[in-house]
């Protein structure tokens, strides 16, 4: 049932700002998606706790199980990363968070940096977004 209610399309989530969303503007919602997609063999997974909302009772209960399923501290792989270590995760393949760690916003002793990046098999797809005509791309939003 639980695998019937993550095909139907009632779920959207919070536009982040870096893909547009207007900053001190409320919070703007995608379109009705459903969490899972794909086949059965080759599924992937469409989630993001933070703001996620259903349109339906049913569909809101799936969520709060999914979360209960994937925090179970038996379930999740954790890793440890070292200073200059990089890892990769697909989105749709993973279903990934992060531990609590103390903030120091002056980044004078900073834990860790989170730098977002976008992977797509083919780069041409963005070709009206590269500066210089190289694989650099101008900022959604650009910081102050």
């Amino acid at each position: 049932d639980m695998i019937k209610e993550m095909r139907k399309a009632q779920f959207k989530f919070p536009i982040p700002n870096s893909f547009g969303a207007q900053i001190g503007k409320g919070i703007k919602y995608s379109e009705l998606s459903p969490l899972l997609l794909g086949s059965k063999e080759n599924p992937e997974l469409k989630i993001d706790f933070t703001g996620m909302i259903s349109n339906s009772t049913k569909g809101t209960a799936t969520l709060k199980e999914l979360e209960t399923i994937l925090q179970n501290e038996n379930l999740p792989y954790s890793t440890c990363l070292s200073s200059g270590d990089m890892l990769f995760l697909n989105n749709r393949r993973a279903a990934h968070g992060r531990t609590s760690f103390p903030i120091d916003f002056k980044m004078q002793n900073a834990l860790r940096w989170l730098q977002r990046v976008f992977v797509h098999k083919d780069p041409w797809q963005g070709r009206d977004a590269r500066i210089n005509s190289q694989n650099i791309f101008y900022p959604v939003i650009q910081a102050l």
